[in-house]
């Protein structure tokens, strides 16, 4: 699946986690700044500076209105 990306915003895209739906498949990108903060938290109390980072969060959907749900 392809996902369209808003290149305008102040969002780098690799401060961009996924959700992948265990159903259909579907990722959907989001940005949440407390897990940003957290990231760089966790690397810096154990000695590292953070350069990249990739998080994928697996998931089921539980929307009602949910397109890809069978």
């Amino acid at each position: 699946e392809i996902v369209s990306r808003d290149w305008s915003s102040d969002v780098c895209s690799s401060d961009l986690d996924h959700l992948v739906c265990l159903n259909c498949g579907k990722v959907e990108e989001f940005f949440d700044p407390g897990i940003e903060e957290r990231q760089h938290a966790v690397a810096s109390e154990r000695g590292f500076h953070l350069q990249e980072h990739s998080l994928a969060l697996y998931a089921t959907c539980v929307k009602a209105d949910c397109p890809n749900r069978s």
